[in-house]
């Protein structure tokens, strides 16, 4: 693509070359007829050179052996277009030496389209040099986001970094705030362009960061592991795809926009449902009327829960992976074209079983979700988007604050009053939750965007208050989680961008024992420096 736009740019200046008149300066009839005989020979060989550059662009992703003999052939056409540049050159200065008049003030015109063929034929050499070689021989690339993230916190947090919970303050050892940095959320893309496969295009991504943990000796909070997040194979055809590997969850495909949080999403434990899970799916897009496209997924996914498996590097089954049965999803969205954006409204399903033990008894608990989001432009500079979700034991994808299911005492059952006791003293059940998160866009120019945004999540109380125990991946039991923010991006140039985002966190803590606790606060500012590659 960047070929042809120089290509295009350069033919546009030769063809706005202005003519003897609109120079200002009167020259002889024979010294027009050879700067226009110049300028058009240019035009020719700029409009030659672009036919083979598109030639040699397709044939370079072909194979290495096409390439190499379109770089050959390019090198000659080179050699024979300084000839004739050199020829012309000559001829020129004969034509001058034989005519009086001042010389032509059109010649740094020339002089400058000559110069940007040459850097245009450059660029074409360095993308030889550049191409990364992979085991099939097909196209790889590597891209990124080298990401420093300076943070600041009043209060006290679940994670300094990317904070998603307010906590109490420890009365023996209070801590008003906090300061740091990290360049811990950076991220690593390689994509692999691979064959034709039944008339479908096979593509391949894999995303990694270092927010897989600390290295285990002193400063080692500055030292992230590599972290896997991503990793899909994908077929595409006209209208259907298939997508195999470990990926986000596709039945709920909008979140909100942030630099401040890339470990976890925004709004994670507030509203908004995310994983990375093993899955395979397919997608079909159906065109409708006047624009319109009915998009339809549907998929299995590994149904684990967010439990931490043994470091031995063994893995046990999770309570979902022991019911046997695979996680079952789909999305249904309607969109069509709004004011230079594309509008969007769908709903995401998804069932899946769990097996949990309590008294030597185990209990199946249904996991389900039902779900609505939308992104709506509003306006060439403005657009809202959300989701909002209703459903049961969704703590693995951060549902019910972190909180899959509670456990209760039969309805026979003498009462007891409840201190957090443990699973046994109960039945298992799935905790119902309700929930989501909305944020508004503002665009006033293409490199810059403010955004701002407000997301919830909120277990059912009635559940909670008849729990004897209730099991939380965050090692608490929140009733209530809630989370706004506003920040701004700007793109200092297509791969530097500045951000800065402040964010409120206010999360109810669960008391077992009436009336419950007052909410935690905290603030959270952030401000990053990215550069992209």
């Amino acid at each position: 693509m960047f070929p042809r736009i120089v290509v295009s740019t350069l033919i546009g200046l030769a063809l706005c070359v202005p003519p003897a008149d609109a120079q200002g300066t009167e020259r002889e009839p024979h010294q027009d007829a050879a700067l226009s005989a110049i300028v058009g020979d240019l035009q020719v060989q700029v409009e030659e050179l672009r036919s083979q550059i598109e030639t040699l662009t397709h044939e370079a992703e072909a194979s290495k052996m096409e390439a190499a003999e379109t770089r050959r052939q390019l090198q000659t056409t080179q050699a024979q277009l300084a000839a004739s540049s050199s020829s012309e050159a000559s001829n020129s200065n004969s034509l001058y030496a034989h005519s009086v008049g001042p010389t032509p003030n059109n010649a740094p015109e020339v002089a400058s389209i000559a110069e940007q063929v040459d850097l245009l034929s450059a660029k074409v050499n360095d993308q030889y040099q550049t191409k990364i070689e992979s085991g099939s021989k097909y196209r790889v690339r590597i891209s990124g986001l080298l990401l420093l993230n300076l943070f600041g916190n009043r209060g006290t947090v679940n994670n300094i970094e990317n904070p998603a919970l307010a906590q109490p303050q420890d009365e023996l050892a209070p801590v008003k705030g906090t300061f740091g940095g990290s360049i811990r959320q950076t991220r690593l893309n390689f994509d692999a362009f691979g064959p034709t496969v039944f008339g479908g295009k096979s593509s391949g991504t894999l995303q990694m960061d270092f927010s897989g943990g600390f290295a285990d000796r002193p400063g080692g909070s500055t030292m992230g592991l590599l972290r896997l997040r991503t990793g899909v194979a994908r077929i595409v055809w006209k209208d259907t795809s298939i997508t195999a590997g470990q990926d986000g969850l596709f039945f709920l495909p909008v979140s909100p926009t942030s630099y401040a949080s890339m470990e976890e999403p925004e709004f994670s434990y507030a509203g908004n449902l995310w994983a990375w899970v093993p899955q395979l799916r397919v997608e079909h897009r159906v065109i409708s009327f006047a624009g319109s496209d009915i998009t339809i997924q549907a998929g299995i996914l590994d149904p684990a829960s967010a439990s931490i498996p043994n470091l031995d590097g063994s893995r046990l089954p999770s309570v979902g992976e022991q019911s046997r049965r695979p996680g079952v999803a789909s999305h249904l969205a309607w969109s069509r074209p709004v004011f230079g954006g594309k509008l969007s409204i769908g709903t995401g399903q998804y069932r899946s079983s769990q097996d949990w033990a309590s008294g030597g008894i185990v209990t199946r608990v249904n996991s389900w979700l039902e779900s609505l989001d939308w992104n709506i432009p509003l306006s060439r500079w403005t657009s809202l988007s959300g989701i909002v979700f209703r459903g049961s034991a969704l703590g693995e994808f951060g549902g019910g604050v972190g909180q899959n299911v509670f456990f209760s005492l039969p309805p026979s059952a003498s009462p007891v009053v409840a201190t957090g006791g443990s699973a046994s003293t109960g039945v298992p059940k799935g905790l119902n939750t309700v929930g989501g998160w909305t944020q508004l866009k503002i665009m006033p120019v293409r490199r810059l965007e403010f955004n701002f945004g407000f997301g919830e999540d909120n277990p059912f109380a009635s559940q909670l208050e008849r729990a004897t125990a209730v099991q939380s991946y965050l090692n608490e039991t929140p009733a209530r989680n809630q989370a706004s923010f506003t920040n701004l991006i700007f793109h200092l140039r297509s791969d530097v961008l500045l951000s800065a985002e402040f964010r409120h966190l206010r999360t109810t803590p669960f008391s077992f024992t009436p009336p419950n606790e007052e909410p935690d606060s905290a603030n959270h500012l952030n401000l990053a420096v990215g550069y992209l590659f």
